[in-house]
């Protein structure tokens, strides 16, 4: 392809970096100068640009993306054409892969609280694009991308198709040979549970430090490695991932061995099966998880770690805020300052009286008893007798 860097579509997008190349198509940073914002520009490679097959293709997808508007799934803006140029415009994803990050781990698994992270809004995503009966048919770590601010993205929905009829689902690209399910690999219409196996696939790599069930160095066949790992994919089992991590408890290695199924009716139904089951693993407690207007509504304990749906991260929830806990240790000070008071009031005034001496006072200070004071005698005069009652006889 022509080096683009520096060019402007259409008058308005104008061209900084390639940052990454694809099976069908280069993708590019571009600033759009209306509204002053980067994008993300994922440009038909010259190879492909006369090909009316593949631009039929390039415009489907298109289309599948336009219905595709959720807060885990790179949002798409438009398919656009500038002279013999055509492209989809997308938002510009700041931050890293899932490829990257297993890259980092230098073959460290990760643990299970760790996948979550990553599979909840990817479970989340898959869930509403099956609701609208599109199948992402490329589901891979290079696919999954995380935000420097934390938030998990699935991108690249560039095989998936739109179905004809109302259950079924059609593929319009060969996908990543090393995540392909059997029935893909066959050429046959994908379902939900496509998705799961490469889902599995993906789990697999996360919980083993980067290895893969399937490599293409058992095959029979001989041919390109896309070859070897097809004819892989169709008929022999998975390695058991306790080969690469033993310590894997049986459980979850029992999870990832039903994503790999051969026969797709043995996997899990579709992305909330599959969240729930490693959610119950995860913790040993019940987790309900139910629809809403196709996203996922994780039910739990006040004491478990909840996914918040607008962040698309992991929060710890608090069962009391930081105003809260100054709340408390306010009052517990108080209380404390008010017994350590009383306590020290009765201290100091215990010893002032302890410390005071005593002052005798002599008995009779106290009391003195009066000398009795002689009265004179007093003559008294005897009473006068009334001669009218000298005579008188009692009865």
């Amino acid at each position: 392809m022509a080096d683009l860097i520096g060019y402007t579509l259409n008058g308005r997008y104008r061209i900084a970096e390639l940052i990454g190349r694809g099976g069908m198509a280069d993708v590019y940073k571009a600033w759009d100068q209306e509204r002053a914002v980067w994008l993300a520009v994922k440009m038909l490679r010259d190879d492909l640009a006369h090909d009316q097959v593949f631009i039929r293709r390039f415009k489907r997808e298109g289309q599948n993306l336009a219905k595709l508007q959720h807060p885990n799934i790179v949002r798409f803006y438009g398919l656009e054409q500038d002279g013999m140029y055509v492209y989809l415009l997308m938002d510009y994803i700041e931050g890293s892969t899932l490829r990257e990050a297993i890259f980092k781990q230098n073959g460290k698994p990760f643990n299970l609280l760790e996948v979550l992270e990553y599979l909840r809004p990817v479970c989340s995503a898959l869930h509403f694009a099956h609701r609208l009966g599109i199948a992402h048919c490329d589901v891979k770590p290079a696919n999954i991308m995380l935000h420097k601010n934390g938030t998990v993205y699935l991108s690249d929905f560039g095989i998936a198709r739109m179905t004809e009829g109302a259950t079924t689902m059609t593929m319009a690209g060969a996908g990543t040979p090393a995540y392909m399910a059997p029935e893909q690999a066959r050429g046959e219409d994908p379902t939900p549970q496509t998705d799961i196996y490469a889902l599995g696939i993906v789990l697999y790599e996360m919980l083993t430090g980067g290895e893969r069930p399937f490599t293409g160095e058992q095959a029979r066949v001989t041919g390109t490695t896309g070859e070897k790992l097809r004819w892989e994919q169709l008929n022999i089992q998975p390695i058991s991932p306790c080969k690469y991590n033993p310590d894997l408890s049986p459980t979850l290695e029992a999870v990832v061995m039903r994503c790999l199924k051969k026969e797709l009716g043995r996997r899990y139904a579709g992305a909330v099966e599959l969240l729930n089951e490693l959610e119950h693993v995860a913790g040993g407690i019940h987790k309900n998880l139910s629809e809403s207007n196709g996203n996922i509504i994780i039910d739990k304990p006040e004491d478990v770690p909840q996914y918040d749906q607008e962040k698309n991260k992991i929060e710890p929830k608090k069962i009391l805020t930081i105003k809260g806990w100054h709340y408390v240790l306010g009052v517990s000070i108080l209380i404390t300052v008010c017994i350590a008071s009383v306590m020290l009031i009765n201290t100091m005034f215990g010893k002032l009286i302890a410390s005071t001496p005593a002052t005798e006072i002599p008995i009779t200070e106290i009391y003195t008893p009066a000398e009795p004071t002689a009265v004179p005698a007093t003559e008294v005069p005897a009473a006068p007798v009334n001669p009218n009652l000298a005579d008188m006889t009692f009865i």
